[in-house]
């Protein structure tokens, strides 16, 4: 969790991807107080992006950032160097590419909530079963005009 509208997700180098979510926990939170609204989704994207671009070649990280704000939803990719993209949808880290595969042949702009998590729960599973750099675990995060809600491995059925 960035703040209560924003989450994000990080491959690479453990210590980089806490420094970074840290270093941006403090800059959104700060937003929040100096302008008494939460920080736009893309704000949040070009902090993180300004963050890894400052730290280039040091800061091995790639990092997602989703949320709803004013605007709606949004996700965002901010690679290495800090590149950032709009996506519709995405995958990061070493399994990235299986996840891809499922979410371009699965991936409807219609899908309801519960849908977009099996979803996404099917493609983080492919990862994990072809990539053994891809961890042991699926975690999921709802953003929602609602708020942040998680759901951790064991509440995460198997499917």
């Amino acid at each position: 969790m960035v703040d209560d509208h924003i989450a994000a997700t990080i491959s690479g180098l453990v210590g980089d991807a806490q420094w970074l979510i840290d270093r941006l926990r403090l800059s959104v939170a700060m937003y929040k107080v100096t302008n008494n609204e939460p920080i736009p989704v893309s704000a949040a994207a070009n902090l993180a992006s300004m963050m890894l671009f400052e730290n280039r070649p040091i800061m091995i990280a790639h990092i997602l950032i989703g949320g709803v704000d004013r605007e709606g939803g949004s996700l965002y990719s901010i690679d290495w160097l800090g590149t950032v993209t709009k996506e519709r949808f995405t995958a990061t880290g070493s399994g990235s590419p299986f996840a891809i595969s499922i979410l371009e042949s699965e991936y409807k702009e219609s899908m309801s909530e519960d849908e977009a998590v099996k979803l996404a729960i099917r493609a983080v599973r492919a990862a994990l079963r072809r990539d053994p750099g891809s961890g042991e675990g699926v975690d999921v995060v709802v953003v929602t005009r609602s708020g942040y809600k998680e759901l951790r491995g064991e509440d995460v059925l198997p499917s």
